[in-house]
């Protein structure tokens, strides 16, 4: 058996969790090997960059800040993450769409023990730089970007540049202002709950618009888009929908 071990760190500033955390490895996967512990922003850093670690197990919340401020501050970067959450369900609708790896809180023992075991079966990568610059970019900028399944590929979209998703059973269609329009893996429903704090508006059990894109209120049963096209607003939430709609036009 190879004498191997990857060299991990925790990032954490509940101590009940990182006792879980070191009881359980230490258990059941020997393999890691818990060489650091950091509560706050700049312990972590200094951990990081010390220490180098092949693997860090991250709170999201730390005592002074959180794990992105460690993330984008630390200069060495080669390493792969296990995300631990609290309840923030957009937060973790986002880390599900950009494909990290997070184990909600109370730590699952089933949950954490799958992750662990598919990371040592596949070798798969939970992080990269590059895909934590596109999360962090969504996460905290208004004009980021997605990143979309289509076909056999990936496609990189400006939110801002969406004007509507419409929902095509499993997969949803998406119209932009460059009149490009591309069916991307994902219902409705998860662009939806990923894209509700971007100005996006379900107005229809189908259509889900940019309001950034609507040009103005017809008869007040139709919305007009910058492409042109109209979109029935649905009946039942109408006077809901057309006062979110108000609302946003006087904002801006």
């Amino acid at each position: 058996m190879s004498k191997y071990t990857i060299n991990s760190i925790i990032i954490e500033d509940d101590s009940d969790a990182v006792n879980f955390l070191n009881h359980f490895l230490e258990i059941n996967f020997n393999k890691f090997k818990i060489n650091g512990v950091a509560k706050d922003v700049g312990q972590a850093i200094h951990l990081i960059d010390t220490l180098r670690p092949e693997l860090i197990f991250a709170d999201i919340e730390l005592l002074d800040g959180t794990i992105f401020d460690v993330l984008k501050s630390s200069k060495y970067q080669d390493f792969e993450i296990i995300f631990i959450t609290g309840h923030n369900q957009y937060l973790k609708k986002a880390m599900d769409h950009f494909a990290f790896y997070f184990i909600d809180k109370p730590i699952d023992e089933i949950i954490l023990s799958k992750t662990l075991h598919r990371y040592l079966k596949l070798k798969e990568r939970l992080y990269t730089l590059h895909k934590f610059q596109f999360f962090n970019e969504f996460i905290h900028e208004k004009k980021s970007k997605i990143i979309l399944d289509v076909g056999r590929n990936q496609k990189i979209v400006k939110i801002d540049s969406i004007i509507k998703c419409v929902a095509d059973g499993n997969h949803t269609k998406f119209y932009t202002d460059n009149n490009e329009t591309f069916l991307a893996q994902g219902s409705l429903k998860h662009f939806e709950d990923l894209l509700i704090r971007k100005e996006f508006l379900r107005i229809h059990r189908s259509v889900l618009v940019n309001l950034s894109h609507v040009l103005g209120i017809q008869k007040k049963s139709k919305l007009l888009l910058s492409n042109n096209m109209e979109e029935v607003i649905s009946v039942r939430n109408r006077s809901q929908i057309l006062n979110q709609i108000n609302l946003f036009l006087k904002s801006i």
